[in-house]
């Protein structure tokens, strides 16, 4: 509990102080003792420290410039989300957690070419273009566990995520870019919780992409 309060503190003042780094650490400290530890006791910590509406509002597109904190502070999520039904509706319904993950998966890949020509150097524009693709591809994967967890918990939370065009999203980005196995992975388990449950999903909404 001490080291968490600690970190708790230093969320709290690297964010007044707009300090990115200090923030990244606050949340890499929060996100290992909880993913090191679980149950009601730890995700009471959560609750009381009032942390979790800031962290969310980490994923919204103003952020995405700073990878690092957004992948940490979807991880949090993730791990809250995949908690009890309780935690689970708290992130739907206090954190718009599917509204803010399905976001993060239509953000556009920065794979233009073209993009390089605003670089003084060449080699150096394209490390930066591989740079920004491999950071939303391990923000995108988080989103995808999240919402694995979201639509999994219940055929509401399932539904809310088939009425905000989910199925779209992921067989856009399924017929897109390569994909690592494990992002693929759990793509299939995120479009298997899509399909299954009772009462059976909308299979308008389902298969109209087919």
């Amino acid at each position: 509990k001490a080291y968490f309060k600690q970190y708790v503190d230093e969320f709290f003042s690297s964010i007044k102080a707009d300090d990115t780094e200090k923030l990244y650490n606050a949340l890499n400290g929060i996100r290992r003792i909880i993913s090191r530890n679980s149950g009601d006791s730890l995700n009471t910590l959560l609750y009381d420290a009032k942390i979790l509406p800031t962290i969310a509002t980490l994923l919204d597109e103003k952020f995405k410039d700073y990878s690092k904190v957004q992948f940490e502070a979807a991880w949090i999520i993730t791990n809250l989300a995949g908690g009890e039904p309780s935690d689970t509706n708290y992130c739907v319904n206090t954190l718009h957690a599917i509204e803010r993950f399905i976001k993060i998966l239509n953000r556009p890949v920065p794979l233009d070419p073209n993009q390089v020509d605003n670089f003084e150097n060449l080699e150096t524009g394209i490390k930066q273009l591989l740079v920004l693709q491999l950071n939303l591809a391990f923000n995108r994967e988080k989103a995808v566990w999240a919402l694995c967890n979201l639509s999994g918990d219940s055929d509401v939370n399932r539904d809310k995520c088939l009425q905000y065009d989910l199925m779209d999203n992921v067989l856009a980005i399924l017929s897109g870019a390569s994909i690592r196995p494990t992002h693929l992975r759990n793509f299939l388990w995120l479009v298997s919780n899509l399909c299954r449950g009772k009462p059976y999903p909308p299979f308008d909404e389902v298969i109209r992409e087919y």
